[in-house]
């Protein structure tokens, strides 16, 4: 009988630990899922604000959309796309400091994105910093050679200042790229028009027209000229 008891105490024993064992096993198991999950919830609320936010700023309500990107930053501190899309609602907001600032943000964690240097050259311009514009657009081209958007914009940029003869290279480039965009034949067109070239802008601005008749811009321009440059009535399209 005392080994019999002794027996039965040992199969307790045994089954005790099994069962300590197999609940800590559980506890470990249950902290852990429990860690993953906390964090898939924290990923859902970086991605979902980020969406509000952009939700937001489509429909023109910047100052919501701010404050939907921040808190996606504050869960992701190096969330590239939330600085690049807030530096965006900042700068439609007329933020031009903080749009610089977000939008810099975004290039120093991913400095390959074309887009971010693009928008942020439309800042400069806004600022009056052709300068730095005409950088941030070379280097958008640089990393998106067939970026049309950006000739475009870096040649106005250069016909501001009055380089005109690198602006029309740009807008050669735009059209290159982008032979439907009634704006590039204008803008281009204007430029011949600076350097004298009539005939040529006629040509661009009867493209122009064609592809956008009611481009009041290229009917106003070639108007100007026409009545400009009487002489050259033979050119009239």
């Amino acid at each position: 009988m005392v080994f019999n008891m002794i027996s039965i105490n040992n199969a307790i024993n045994k089954i005790s630990f099994f069962r300590l064992r197999l609940i800590t096993l559980l506890l470990i198991i249950f902290i852990f899922g429990l860690l993953n999950l906390n964090a898939a919830i924290n990923k859902k609320d970086e991605i979902y604000f980020r969406e509000q936010g952009l939700t937001k700023y489509k429909k023109g309500n910047y100052s919501e959309s701010i404050k939907y990107y921040t808190k996606a930053i504050k869960i992701n501190s190096k969330y590239e796309t939330a600085y690049l899309e807030r530096g965006l609602a900042y700068f439609m907001s007329g933020k031009n400091d903080e749009a610089v600032t977000d939008i810099s943000k975004a290039i120093k964690l991913n400095n390959k994105n074309h887009l971010a240097y693009y928008n942020r050259a439309l800042v400069y311009n806004r600022m009056d910093k052709q300068d730095s514009a005409i950088q941030d657009y070379t280097k958008a081209i640089e990393l998106n050679t067939k970026f049309s958007e950006a000739y475009t914009n870096r040649g106005l940029t250069f016909k501001k200042i009055e380089k005109y003869n690198e602006a029309l290279l740009d807008f050669h480039k735009a059209i290159e790229y982008n032979q439907k965009k009634s704006v590039n034949y204008l803008n281009r067109g204007l430029i011949y028009a600076k350097l004298k070239n009539i005939e040529m802008s006629l040509n661009d601005l009867k493209t122009a027209l064609e592809l956008d008749p009611g481009n009041l811009e290229a009917l106003y321009n070639r108007g100007l000229i026409y009545f400009r440059n009487e002489n050259q009535k033979s050119l009239i399209l």
